[in-house]
């Protein structure tokens, strides 16, 4: 597999892998099963592992964001979609598990009046989720226009909008700007290990080394995806 190849690769199979605990991670990593090459891919097999020992340990009959989430995160869209019908519309946490899972199987219907509740909340969670619906309707004025006015005031506590607005200018081929926005998201980060922050962290990493990918810089991308499974 040539060095291109493994980068894009490492990227598909990241997503979604970032957002179990070190914890949980290093428990698994013991029986994650090694694959071809040079066992790059070992840590993703921990993950996954792990993500799904999180979610046996949750009573099914509870219905409960977290449970969304890593249903979500192990690659089961569909039953996050069906579980998160049981959460109710009042705390932000559940509206925007409820949302995620909506946008995972591309339930637009479903999604407007859960966007319209969301607009109620102002966490970076409730923010993240509300540039990923216009992203996914291609509202890329919408994008643009959001994020340049949080981004007004600095970077402290925009680090959804930093990201949207480092994806935005991933697509539209300005590499150093996208660069510069995924840098400072990092930078911008708070301090801890929760969900959010990982997600967060891993989405700035994961969109530097797709900046390296436009660039050919294939090792470097490679070693920024390695990072990424290594945090």
């Amino acid at each position: 597999m040539t060095r291109a190849a493994l980068a894009i690769f490492t990227y598909a199979l990241l997503q979604g892998a970032a957002t179990v605990p070190v914890a949980a991670r290093a428990a698994t990593r013991s029986v994650a099963v090694a694959l071809p090459d040079t066992g790059l891919f070992s840590p993703v097999a921990a993950q996954l592992e792990a993500q799904r020992a999180l979610l046996a340990a949750l009573p099914a009959v509870r219905p409960s964001p977290e449970r969304v989430w890593l249903l979500l995160d192990s690659g089961q869209p569909d039953q996050a979609a069906r579980e998160a019908t049981r959460l109710g519309v009042e705390d932000e946490a559940s509206v925007v598990a409820r949302a995620r899972a909506r946008l995972a199987i591309q339930d637009f219907t479903a999604l407007e009046p859960l966007m319209a509740r969301l607009a109620d909340f102002d966490s970076p969670d409730a923010r993240d989720t509300r540039y990923a619906w216009e992203r996914a309707r291609d509202a890329s004025a919408a994008i643009d226009s959001l994020t340049r006015t949080r981004l007004a005031g600095g970077d402290s506590g925009v680090v959804p909008e930093l990201l949207a607005a480092g994806r935005l200018a991933h697509e539209m081929l300005e590499h150093a700007r996208a660069e510069s926005l995924f840098d400072r998201a990092l930078g911008a980060l708070p301090t801890g290990d929760s969900s959010s922050i990982r997600r967060a962290r891993a989405a700035a990493r994961l969109g530097r080394a797709l900046v390296m990918q436009k660039r050919r810089e294939w090792d470097a991308s490679l070693a920024e995806l390695e990072r990424t499974l290594d945090d």
